[in-house]
């Protein structure tokens, strides 16, 4: 009986000091089995762990309605991309410091180049529309080596859905030439110039001239009264308006002699001076019912002033039609001028 309590006593002891062991630090097996005998076991739910060595890279691509891109560094280039749902888009330039900007707009999808074209405007301005389809775009700006005073200091394009030129104030005549193929930069008033510029070439393919075809034009489009029918309508052009910076305002033009076709300008909205011309009768060559001659309109007193150009057709005549185009500024007139049948001036006071 003794025996056997004192045995047990022992084991006792055994287990206390094992235990003792295990607390400072001593991996006994024994002792673990003993734990892992009374321990509960918690199941994990089956759950897929996140693969956390691979990796997603999202590329983030602005729309191209809104986008812009700047560029301050002298003949550097720069790009970025953009996407669009389809649709026409307006550009707009400025090559701020830089004395041009050339820019080049390229769908990925298509591979077609849109705009590649290069521009002096020194702010923010229009510059063109062009219509793609839903694709990605690739749009670079490299700006020009060298540095010119100007007050808008950032060189960058501007896309977005304001496709019409904005009517403001311009430092120079917008879509003078009507080079758009359209009337891009001037308001019409009537159907005398019809709903878009005269490209002189198709006119002349399709025989629509007076006496020989056309010609003399350095620019291959003209807003014109005469149509195939021979026979104009009455009408108005007026371009938006621009802040006289040169002395003279040059164009070609061609015109019978009619008191009632002439160019006038506007100062503030208000007629300043009017210009009527008489082209046809240079000389008796019937060439001369379709020569484009160079004219000029002096401008030195309106420097600095804001002034449009309204070239003016009132009533529906035969044969009698003025054709213009090619209007700029300029320090010099043009040469070989036009015959100025009569100048109207109007009361400024």
């Amino acid at each position: 009986m003794h025996k056997g309590i004192l045995a047990y006593v022992i084991i006792l002891i055994a287990i206390a000091v094992i235990g003792y062991i295990e607390i400072r630090g001593t991996n006994l097996s024994l002792f673990s089995f003993l734990k892992s005998s009374t321990s509960t076991t918690t199941i994990k739910p089956n759950v897929t762990q996140p693969n956390y060595s691979r990796s997603t890279t999202i590329n983030y691509v602005s729309g191209c309605n809104g986008f812009s891109l700047y560029n301050n560094t002298p003949n550097y280039s720069v790009s970025s991309y953009c996407t669009w749902s389809g649709g026409t888009l307006g550009v707009w330039l400025a090559s701020g410091t830089k004395n041009s900007i050339h820019i080049n707009i390229r769908g990925l999808t298509t591979n077609v180049t849109y705009i590649n074209s290069t521009s002096s405007y020194g702010c923010t301005l229009f510059y063109s529309n062009f219509t793609g389809p839903a694709q990605k775009y690739l749009v670079t700006i490299k700006t020009g080596s060298s540095i010119v005073p100007s007050k808008c200091t950032n060189s960058m394009v501007i896309l977005n859905t304001t496709t019409k030129a904005p009517y403001m104030v311009y430092p120079f005549i917008y879509n003078g030439n009507f080079s758009t193929g359209t009337y891009t930069g001037w308001n019409v008033s009537g159907i005398g110039f019809g709903a878009y510029p005269s490209n002189i070439s198709v006119l002349n393919a399709k025989g629509c001239y007076p006496g020989k075809p056309w010609n003399n034009n350095s620019v291959g489009n003209a807003a014109s009264t005469l149509n195939c029918n021979l026979v104009h309508n009455y009408g108005n052009l007026t371009s938006y308006p621009f802040k006289v910076s040169k002395a003279f305002i040059n164009f070609q033009v061609v015109s019978t002699d009619d008191p009632y076709a002439y160019v006038e300008l506007l100062v503030n909205g208000t007629p300043y001076e009017s210009v009527y011309f008489n082209t046809v009768n240079i000389s008796t060559a019937s060439s001369q019912a379709s020569k484009f001659m160079n004219a000029s309109i002096p401008v030195i007193n309106l420097t600095g002033k804001v002034v449009q150009i309204r070239v003016v057709t009132q009533i529906e005549s035969f044969l009698n039609y003025i054709a213009v185009t090619n209007f700029r500024m300029s320090n010099r007139p043009n040469l070989a001028p036009g015959i100025i049948v009569k100048t109207k001036m109007f009361n400024q006071s």
